[in-house]
């Protein structure tokens, strides 16, 4: 094995900053997601118990499956209680569920702008 010369020496210490570096950059990036999904969430994000790349993002893919499923469960909703209200409007039969649909809409809507607004 040859000897390492203080070049050599000197790479592989400019190599450990760079990889430093890097780190710290990935590491501010998760962050900044951490910080916008507390920020639509509206709640704060729990640590993970060892802070690591693999603890923070499993903890923030968490999150974002629940803003996810939430928003979409939303939208579901809103477009169920939508075409049942357009229903009534089309259908002579169903005028009496008018009402239910029309209080159905402004539910949906509601639940909608709660998760817009947080």
């Amino acid at each position: 094995m040859p000897p390492i010369t203080p070049q050599d020496f000197q790479a592989l210490l400019d190599e450990l900053e760079r990889n430093r570096q890097a780190r710290r950059r990935a590491w501010l990036a998760l962050q900044g997601i951490r910080q916008r999904l507390e920020h639509w969430n509206g709640e704060r994000i729990p640590e993970p118990v060892a802070r690591s790349f693999d603890g923070e993002g499993a903890t923030l893919a968490v999150f974002i499956d629940r803003l996810i499923m939430e928003r979409q469960a939303a939208l579901e909703e809103l477009c169920r209680a939508i075409r049942r209200f357009q229903a009534t409007v089309f259908d002579d039969s169903k005028l009496d569920d008018r009402a239910g649909a029309h209080q159905a809409v402004l539910k949906a809507l509601d639940r909608a702008e709660g998760l817009i607004t947080r």
